[in-house]
């Protein structure tokens, strides 16, 4: 039975074992903080958790919603900054890329908008 996980964008993929997640987490496409679900677990884990690190839950006290730009007129839709964190630890995004949320009046880079999901970013290199 194969090992589902979610990757860096939010899409689900599969993989045919433990092994094969090990892998991607030498390279840095899975994370402690990546979703993983197998037959053999009662409910979506966190990878880290599996391996017994622990994995706090963010505690935000309203929805983490956040557009950023990614390539000209290409926007990428964020509901979870544990995504934010993984494209920034993988260099898919840097703090200087633009991005917008809810009440701004113009876009600003990532590191001034959320420095702590750059600083977590760091945390994981």
């Amino acid at each position: 039975m194969p090992w589902t996980y979610i990757d860096l964008l939010g899409a689900k993929r599969e993989v045919n074992g433990p092994e094969d997640l090990e892998k991607l987490y030498r390279l840095r496409q899975v994370t402690d903080d990546t979703f993983v679900w197998h037959e053999t677990l009662e409910d979506w884990t966190r990878y880290g958790m599996l391996l017994g690190k622990e994995c706090p839950q963010e505690d935000l006290a309203e929805p983490f919603a956040l557009k950023i730009q990614v390539a000209d007129e290409q926007l990428l839709d964020v509901s979870d900054p544990n995504i934010v964190v993984k494209l920034l630890a993988t260099g898919t995004i840097t703090g200087a890329h633009l991005a917008w949320k809810e009440g701004l009046a113009n876009w600003q880079p990532i590191s001034e908008l959320h420095p702590e999901l750059v600083g977590r970013a760091f945390e994981i290199l």
